[in-house]
């Protein structure tokens, strides 16, 4: 009995004794994402439904990961601490909690990837329009993919008008490798994109 190992769960030496209950999430995606546009009422706003957490509030309570989906936990004085989706297994919890957490999970990496998406989206829409403007008049000289009596400009409003964001990009990928196959035939790798507008 002398050398009895101790089980001790992985949470007490990080937040204090149990039980420990998972209790909610809180994504803090909205706050940073306001935050590096300089948005600050809205950085205020999405911080103002934040639970009132000891620590884990950016930073996992128990590992010191930086997270954006923070899983709130209840430990055994009441008190509430954020701790990362990894961590929050560690928990111990029910199968019910469990899928609640999943579930969560899920919307969180979906809610980035469409932000991933947005952006991308955004950016190819303004290179899109950027093209338009300065190579126009070249590119109202190209034949249009499909369609014989439109041209390529034709194509381009087309796609900048009524693409989603998928769409645009995919889309510029195939405007631009047809309008620099027909523009620059020998396509000189050393040649910059500023130095091909400026022709």
């Amino acid at each position: 009995m002398e050398n009895e190992a101790v089980s001790v769960h992985p949470f007490e030496r990080s937040l204090g004794a149990g039980p420990y209950r998972f209790v909610g999430t809180f994504n803090l995606g909205a706050a940073v994402a306001a935050l590096h546009a300089g948005n600050v009422a809205g950085y205020n706003n999405a911080l103002a439904g934040a639970p009132r957490v000891e620590a884990g509030m950016g930073t996992c309570a128990h590992c010191g990961m930086a997270i954006s989906l923070i899983c709130i936990v209840k430990i055994g004085n009441g008190k509430l601490y954020g701790v990362g989706s990894d961590c929050i297994l560690k928990a111990g919890m029910p199968v019910k909690e469990l899928d609640a957490l999943q579930k969560a999970k899920r919307a969180h990496n979906k809610a980035l990837r469409e932000a991933r998406k947005a952006r991308k989206g955004e950016a190819a829409r303004g290179e899109l329009a950027e093209m338009i403007q300065f190579e126009g008049e070249r590119m109202s000289k190209l034949p249009h993919p499909s369609i014989p009596h439109l041209t390529l400009l034709d194509y381009a409003n087309w796609v900048l008008e009524r693409s989603g964001d998928n769409g645009i990009v995919i889309a510029l990928k195939g405007i631009k490798a047809r309008f620099e196959a027909a523009v620059y035939p020998t396509n000189p790798g050393n040649a910059s994109t500023s130095d091909k507008h400026r022709v």
